[in-house]
């Protein structure tokens, strides 16, 4: 693994912690924040294994950092998945807005939906239906937003030269 690949992982790390820890807008069963660009970006960086590895790091660091609440581990669970997921649709791959659309409506529907609202209602003491709700419609909010806003920004950034250089190396960026 070259230097510089590790040094965008730290550097996306501590953007996701900032994102998700003191950039966002956090509510008792749910949190609107922009910090899926960072894990999608890891994604693209490292292979499943260790973009789940570094997404589950960083939820520990950002609660060790900022805690929101008590340490749960399902919420680290999710996380790790979570950079699988984008790390399986994005690493050594054409950024394409099919594999977008699809790595993003994994992680919002199985994991933001089904495993995070599990974990709120463990954590809350909610039944799970009533932590649902609203989760529902934030996240069916969510899905178009992060597909248009992660494609926008990978379109800017493929016209940097720097950034070519370093997502580029191991696969094309269409």
């Amino acid at each position: 693994m070259k230097t510089v690949k590790i040094i965008y992982g730290a550097l996306l790390t501590a953007i996701k912690i900032l994102l998700t820890r003191f950039f966002s807008i956090q509510l008792p069963t749910m949190r609107f924040s922009l910090s899926f660009i960072p894990t999608m970006m890891i994604g693209m960086l490292f292979n499943p294994f260790i973009s789940g590895a570094i997404a589950a790091a960083t939820d520990i660091i950002g609660f060790a950092i900022a805690p929101k609440g008590e340490y749960f581990y399902g919420y680290t669970l999710t996380a790790f998945l979570s950079g699988f997921v984008y790390s399986v649709f994005l690493y050594k791959k054409e950024v394409t807005l099919k594999r977008v659309v699809l790595a993003t409506v994994i992680n919002v529907v199985l994991l933001n939906m089904g495993l995070n609202t599990l974990w709120a209602s463990i954590t809350t003491g909610k039944a799970f239906f009533a932590v649902a709700g609203p989760r529902i419609v934030k996240n069916l909010i969510d899905i178009p937003l992060r597909i248009v806003i992660f494609m926008y920004l990978i379109k800017l950034l493929s016209k940097s030269g720097e950034f070519r250089k370093v997502f580029r190396e191991e696969k094309s960026m269409g």
